[in-house]
C-alpha cells in the first residue's frame, strides 16, 4: 500500500529491485507519451542516474570489469555485461499514466538481421527469452493479399496452409495471449552486452540502444508504447 509521499511500496527494504529502500521507483520509463509510458519500463542493476525530475535516465554508463555494473564472467574481456529488466503495467504516481494490459512486443533494436553480428543477435535473444519467462512466444504475421484478419505465426507453413501458398510469415514480435494483465510484473535480467570498440591498439567506448515497441491489448488505444534504453561501455583508465 502507498503511504504519503511513497512513489512505490513493495513491501521489503531493498535496493535495485524496482522500488527502492526509501520507496522510491527505479524504474526508467522509456520516453513515448507520457500517457501509455508505463505500459512498459525499463529496470537496470544498478538504477542509472536520475534527472531534474527525479527519474533515473534513460542511459546506463559502465567501466569495463566494474564488478558495480559489468556482470561478465570474464575479466579483461572488453566488454561489458548489462543486466536488463523490462517491467510492465506499471502504477505510476510520478507522472500522469494509464497502464494497459499488453499484447505485443517488439523489438526494434537490435533488429532481426542485426549487420553488428552474434553479439547484437545474442542480446536479441536473451530478451526475448526474458519475455517468454512471463509467458510471451516468439511469432510473426502472415502477409496477405487483400483485407482480412491478423494471422500469426511461426514459419511459412502456417501461412500456406491457411492463406494460400504466397503467404510468407513476415516479422518477428512476442505474443501475449491471453494478454500480460498482471500489474506491476518484470522479466528476470537479460544479460546485454556491449564490446568495447578496439581501434589499432586503442580501445574506445561503444554503445548499444535498446529498442522496442508495445502494442496494447485495447485496440481502442490506437497506439504504441515506443520505448528506448541506451548502454554505454567504457575502458578502464
Amino acid at each position: 500500500m502507498l503511504d504519503p509521499g511513497e512513489e512505490c511500496d513493495d513491501g521489503d527494504l531493498l535496493n535495485g529491485d524496482g522500488c527502492s529502500a526509501t520507496c522510491t521507483s527505479e524504474l526508467i520509463p522509456g520516453g513515448g507519451s507520457s500517457k501509455m509510458d508505463c505500459t512498459q519500463e525499463w529496470l537496470t542493476s544498478p538504477v542509472p542516474l536520475s534527472g531534474d525530475d527525479g527519474i533515473p535516465k534513460r542511459r546506463l554508463k559502465c567501466v569495463d570489469d566494474d564488478p558495480a555494473c559489468d556482470f561478465g564472467r570474464r575479466v579483461r574481456d572488453k566488454a561489458c555485461t548489462f543486466h536488463v529488466a523490462l517491467c510492465f503495467k506499471v502504477p505510476e504516481v510520478r507522472f500522469a499514466c494509464n497502464p494497459m494490459d499488453v499484447a505485443r512486443v517488439e523489438l526494434t533494436e537490435p533488429q532481426e538481421d542485426n549487420p553488428q553480428g552474434p553479439v547484437e543477435t545474442a542480446n536479441r535473444n536473451a530478451l526475448e527469452t526474458a519475455l517468454a519467462g512471463l509467458g510471451g512466444v516468439l511469432r510473426g504475421q502472415c502477409t496477405s493479399s487483400g483485407p482480412g484478419p491478423e494471422v500469426l505465426c511461426a514459419s511459412n507453413s502456417d501461412c500456406r496452409s491457411k492463406l494460400g501458398k504466397h503467404s510468407e510469415c513476415r516479422g518477428r514480435f512476442v505474443v501475449f495471449d491471453p494478454p500480460l494483465d498482471r500489474a506491476d510484473t518484470c522479466t528476470e535480467f537479460a544479460s546485454v552486452v556491449v564490446p568495447l570498440k578496439q581501434m589499432g591498439r586503442e580501445v574506445k567506448s561503444s554503445k548499444t540502444t535498446l529498442k522496442l515497441a508495445v502494442t496494447p491489448a485495447n485496440s481502442e488505444s490506437r497506439g504504441t508504447d515506443t520505448d528506448s534504453l541506451q548502454l554505454i561501455c567504457q575502458p578502464q583508465p
